[in-house]
């Protein structure tokens, strides 16, 4: 395995379980219910804050919910980490701002 190639992997088998920690604590400490869904290779790592049949809610339903969802891309991402705030051409919305202040505390 190239060096390149095994340093990833090391990387993502150091994050994922902090990520997986992450969305623990998200769901026990603001009583939230937490779907995390990781895919890797064609394999699929999960987590589930609730053990209930109806979740995780299907896309159909998440689409089809009030408010709307908000989805967030990596280009969403990508504002919040330019190093210069001057360089954002467009402001950003209280969703994003609110988006921003849950970066900043992680």
């Amino acid at each position: 395995m190239p060096y390149a190639a095994k340093a990833k992997a090391q990387q993502f088998t150091r994050r994922k379980p902090n990520l997986m920690k992450k969305a623990d604590q998200l769901a026990r400490l603001c009583h939230a219910d937490v779907a995390l869904i990781i895919r890797r290779n064609g394999r699929y790592y999960t987590y589930r804050s609730t053990d209930h049949n109806q979740w995780p809610p299907t896309i159909t339903e998440i689409k089809e919910s009030y408010p709307l969802p908000v989805n967030l891309l990596p280009r969403d991402f990508d504002k919040y980490n330019r190093e210069s705030p001057q360089k954002v051409e467009e402001p950003l919305t209280i969703v994003e701002m609110a988006g921003l202040q849950s970066l900043q505390d992680t």
